[in-house]
């Protein structure tokens, strides 16, 4: 069966800009409300899948992420909205074709050559505060809940009523090996993980001047690193 944990309603608006991705919430609505599925979830509908847990046992359920909590969640048979519970004891999540992990927080697998997976993940980042010094708090976030107030590294910042926060979605690429570790997809991680291939790994990365933040780099990078 299923393991539960309740997904409490979110106190802030938004509006959303077009041209940079950005979304404003503002106090004073449920995010249910206000932000568009299309902005908070991977797919515009929960769609059934299947979890697949370590111990071996797996459960069915209709399943959508969503990217401002870092969080897998499905429709119970009341019809809430819920978490699935102890995500570290999740394998795998099939969703239509899409396969997820869990290290740490979900990513999706974009592609895998055997030796070395390549997976994404996009979520809403806190970028900026429409009011300098109103929160007192870092630009960054991993989570904001139903109090009023936010996770970041350990430490738990308020919001003022009526202040505006901006959100940005971000998508990071992460390296994963065979037992679906992952690691930052950059120069740095990819030299440690292969360290006794570094001068023909640096020659390909100088020749091809790949970017990090490219999934079409990377999938070529993956490529290469097949036939090492």
């Amino acid at each position: 069966m299923m393991k539960l944990l309740p997904l409490f309603v979110l106190a802030f608006c938004c509006s959303a800009h077009a041209q940079d991705s950005t979304i404003i919430l503002k106090a004073g609505m449920s995010i249910n409300e206000s932000l568009s599925i299309k902005n908070l979830y991977e797919y515009s509908q929960f769609i059934y899948g299947k979890v697949f847990f370590k111990p071996g046992d797996s459960s069915s359920g209709r399943l959508n992420y969503n990217r401002l909590l870092d969080q897998m969640q499905f429709i119970d048979f009341k019809g809430d909205t819920l978490n699935i519970a102890d995500p570290g004891t999740i394998k795998s999540i099939r969703i239509n074709s899409d396969l997820f992990y869990y290290d740490e927080g979900y990513v999706k697998l974009i592609k895998d050559s055997n030796t070395i997976k390549l997976a994404a993940k996009q979520t809403l980042r806190v970028v900026n505060k429409e009011k300098t010094g109103a929160y007192n708090m870092p630009s960054s976030t991993s989570a904001i809940d139903s109090y009023g107030s936010y996770m970041s590294e350990g430490k738990m910042y308020k919001l003022v009523p009526r202040e505006d926060i901006v959100l940005k979605k971000q998508t990071q690429y992460y390296f994963g090996d065979k037992f679906n570790h992952f690691i930052l997809a950059n120069k740095k991680n990819l030299l440690r993980l292969y360290s006794k291939q570094n001068v023909s790994l640096n020659a390909y990365l100088k020749e091809n001047n790949v970017d990090f933040t490219s999934q079409e780099d990377l999938e070529k990078l993956l490529q290469y690193l097949a036939n090492l």
